[in-house]
C-alpha cells in the first residue's frame, strides 16, 4: 500500500484499479439480512450426513478449500458404511465439486434460485417440515413453485431429485445447503431459509 501511495503521489493522473480473488459480499449481505449479523459460522461438514452444493465449488476453489476437504472426507470413508456422507452438486458448469458428488444435476445459473424456491415448496407446503409450516405469508412466497414441473422443464434426473427430497426430509439436523459465491443475495437468502427448514444453520 505504501508503494502504490508513492506512486500515486508522484503520478496523480495514475489510475490504480483492485481485484478481488475472494468475494462473498452476496453472501453476507444476505446473512446479515436474514440474522442481523455478518460473521458467518464456519461450516461443520465433517458432521453433515447430506451436503447439497448449489454452483459451490467447495473441494475446487470457493472458500478455505483445504479445511472444506479435510472436513468433507472425514465422512467419507469408504471402509466405513456408518460415516459415509451424500453430496449433490446442483451446478451450471463442470466443477471439482460437480465431479465429486454423488449425484450432479446441472442445471442454468439463473436458475438455481427458482429450484430452491421449488425445494421450499416441497418440504414446508407439501411435507410439512420446520416451524414455517403455519406461516402463510412465508408459505405464500414459494407457494407458485412446483417441484415436478420444474423438473421436468429443466429435464433434470427426476430419480436424483426425489432423492436429494428424501434426504433432506429424512435428516434434519444432518444436512446442510450451501450456495457459490457467484450467485445473487435472494438466493442465498432463499438457501438460509432452507438451511432452517431442514436444521443446517444449527
Amino acid at each position: 500500500k505504501k508503494v502504490i501511495d508513492e506512486f500515486k503521489l508522484k503520478y496523480p493522473a495514475a489510475k490504480v484499479y483492485s481485484y478481488e480473488v475472494f468475494n462473498d459480499t452476496p453472501k453476507q449481505n444476505a446473512w446479515f439480512r436474514s440474522y442481523g449479523k455478518r460473521n458467518i459460522p464456519a461450516l461443520q461438514l465433517d458432521k453433515a450426513k447430506i451436503i447439497v452444493s448449489l454452483e459451490a465449488d467447495f473441494l475446487g476453489h470457493e472458500g478455505n478449500v483445504m479445511e472444506s476437504t479435510r472436513l468433507f472426507m472425514q465422512n467419507r470413508d469408504v471402509m466405513n458404511k456408518n460415516e459415509f456422507n451424500r453430496l449433490y452438486s446442483i451446478e451450471g458448469a463442470v466443477t471439482i465439486t460437480g465431479m465429486n458428488a454423488d449425484y450432479r444435476l446441472r442445471l442454468r445459473t439463473d436458475a438455481i434460485e427458482e429450484f430452491v424456491m421449488c425445494l421450499l415448496n416441497e418440504l414446508v407446503n407439501k411435507k410439512k417440515l420446520g416451524s414455517f409450516t403455519a406461516d402463510s405469508k412465508v408459505n405464500s412466497v414459494f407457494a407458485s413453485n412446483d417441484l415436478e414441473k420444474f423438473t421436468a422443464k429443466y429435464s433434470l434426473n427426476d430419480k436424483a431429485v426425489k432423492s436429494l427430497v428424501n434426504d433432506l426430509e429424512k435428516n434434519p439436523g444432518a444436512a446442510f445447503v450451501m450456495a457459490g459465491d457467484k450467485l445473487p443475495e435472494s438466493t442465498h437468502i432463499a438457501v438460509n431459509l432452507l438451511n432452517e427448514v431442514i436444521g443446517g444453520s444449527k
